[in-house]
């Protein structure tokens, strides 16, 4: 059994049956007959628990711990989310960023950031335009949570799904404060309107809930996300709406769920494989925004790269290929004159990973790139691993 966000109402409504209802204050979510579950349905299930542990409620999971369910648990965050008995995840495969809870602007920002450098660790495809409005996109649809929910818990994001051969990139946001719908009616215009209406309307620009928005935020995530290729849903309240593609063209589903969710559910997924389009598709008033990016701090003299900080070892090639894709983005899309690695408490790297790092990057941009190359804390015998793999290279 697959469960997906468009028919996860059940779950919901069986953690507030057995809490509100039957007044229980220990509860077992039960996966075992679960194939498998994704972050559309987890990440509001994981907002919805950290709800009722305000409230002294105890989570735990059951779940075959030798199955591949068990390992996406762990590695997405969410048991830890769940029960904190279970360790955080310490998943490095750059292939999902795993889930993570931001309630102030330090956090937001702080996420952001992680969240961008896992994606420059991850692709080389994507161009700086590109990410310059998904990082936008990001901040927005966040911002929303920690502004406009009423609730002092944040929310929980997770992206996923992005790699050089899908060149696709998923975010899940959800929240367990007021709604969408609930937000709003506060303007009123839209005090009539139903909870379908108003997850629909609310992706159209310039609507807000009258307060000097701009209602800017989720009509360029809609847009560019949609404009790109990708799917686009919300889940608040009673409310429904999803964008996505199918074999027969776009579909745009709109419904009023019987059973609500508490809160607000955001998916976005952006597909990068046309170069620009997401930063050709970001317009309000019919004209093209460029937002302030990640990238811009590399925009300096010299950027400084701490080896131990971004690895978590310097043994193999396979560990050196996040790395070397994040310098690659850098030199790139920047105007860095230097980049200093700081090699501080690395003992001795492999010539392997000295080459894919190093040697690499060579390959990429020509020999000249190693004058922009500044090297700090190195021993002896990293040096010697080091100049030969760039010697190896230009002799080549």
């Amino acid at each position: 059994m697959n469960i997906y966000l468009s028919d996860a109402d059940n779950a919901f409504f069986e953690i507030f049956d057995a809490i509100e209802n039957k007044q229980y204050s220990d509860i077992v979510l039960d996966f075992n007959n679960i194939k498998a579950i994704f972050a559309d349905v987890m990440i509001p299930i994981c907002a919805i628990v950290r709800k009722y542990q305000e409230r002294d409620v105890l989570f735990d999971i059951r779940i075959d711990k030798s199955s591949r369910l068990w390992r996406n648990f762990i590695n997405a965050n969410w048991a830890y989310l769940i029960n904190k008995n279970f360790a955080p995840s310490k998943y490095r495969g750059f292939s999902q960023h795993p889930a993570t809870v931001f309630n102030d602007d330090t956090t937001l920002i702080e996420t952001i950031s992680s969240i961008l450098d896992c994606i420059l660790k991850t692709t080389t495809e994507i161009t700086r335009g590109d990410l310059a409005v998904i990082e936008w996109s990001l901040a927005e649809i966040m911002e929303n949570s920690l502004r406009h929910s009423a609730s002092s818990l944040g929310g929980i994001i997770q992206v996923s799904k992005f790699n050089n051969m899908k060149k696709h990139i998923e975010i899940v946001i959800a929240d367990s404060g007021v709604g969408i719908p609930y937000t709003l009616r506060e303007n009123p215009e839209y005090a009539k309107k139903q909870d379908f209406e108003l997850v629909q309307l609310c992706v159209n620009e310039g609507v807000t809930r009258g307060n000097g928005g701009m209602g800017n935020g989720l009509f360029g995530a809609f847009t560019t996300s949609i404009k790109s290729g990708g799917n686009f849903s919300i889940r608040s309240l009673h409310g429904y709406m999803s964008s996505y593609i199918s074999k027969n063209g776009r579909v745009l589903n709109i419904k009023n769920k019987k059973i609500p969710y508490s809160g607000t559910v955001i998916v976005a997924s952006y597909d990068y494989s046309n170069k620009n389009i997401l930063k050709e598709s970001l317009k309000f008033n019919g004209k093209c925004h460029t937002p302030v990016d990640y990238l811009e701090n590399c925009d300096d003299e010299s950027i400084e790269i701490i080896i131990k900080n971004e690895t978590r070892h310097v043994g193999t090639r396979a560990e050196a290929v996040p790395l070397m894709k994040k310098i690659f983005n850098i030199i790139k899309y920047t105007t860095v004159n230097n980049i200093i690695f700081d090699f501080l408490d690395i003992n001795i790297m492999t010539s392997s990973f000295a080459d894919e790092l190093f040697g690499k990057l060579g390959i990429e941009f020509g020999h000249e790139i190693y004058k922009k190359f500044i090297y700090r804390n190195i021993n002896e015998e990293n040096k010697i691993i080091l100049e030969r793999a760039i010697n190896q290279r230009l002799s080549t």
